[in-house]
C-alpha cells in the first residue's frame, strides 16, 4: 500500500498480484473508494513513470486506469515546477454514482509514497 498525504488531500493505492488496484481518495469535502483491474505490466510503467516524474519534475504524466471500459483511473501531471495535479474518475461497478476529482499536490508530499510505490512485493 502507498499512501500520498497532503494538507486537504489523501490518496491510498493498493495493487494486490499486480492486477488488483484499490483506489481511496478524499479530499476537504469529498471521499470515495474503488476496486477494479489493471493490466501488471501497466501498473509496472506507472510506477517508473511517476518516480521519474519526482526525481526529475519535468512535465509529464502517469496514468493508472481499469483494463476494461476505461471507467476507472487515476493520473498524476507534473506541470515542470514541482507540483503534481493529481485527478481521476471512479465509478461504482453500475455505474449509479462517479466521483471526480481533481488535486495540486507539491512534490514536498511525494517522498514517502514513490518509496511505498518502489517497495512493494
Amino acid at each position: 500500500m502507498a499512501t500520498l498525504s497532503a494538507q486537504d488531500f489523501e490518496l491510498e493505492l493498493t495493487v494486490i498480484g499486480g492486477w488488483d488496484a484499490y483506489i481511496a481518495v478524499s479530499g476537504k469535502s469529498y471521499s470515495g473508494a474503488i476496486s477494479f483491474e489493471v493490466l501488471d505490466y501497466e501498473y509496472d510503467e506507472f510506477k517508473k513513470t511517476i518516480a521519474k516524474l519526482y526525481k526529475t519534475l519535468k512535465e509529464g504524466e502517469a496514468v493508472l486506469k481499469e483494463d476494461y471500459g476505461n471507467s476507472n483511473y487515476i493520473k498524476f501531471t507534473s506541470d515542470g515546477l514541482g507540483h503534481f495535479i493529481i485527478s481521476g474518475e471512479l465509478y461504482d461497478c453500475n455505474m449509479f454514482w462517479k466521483l471526480s476529482f481533481s488535486e495540486t499536490v507539491d512534490q514536498t508530499y511525494f517522498r514517502n509514497f514513490i518509496s511505498e510505490l518502489s517497495n512493494e512485493k
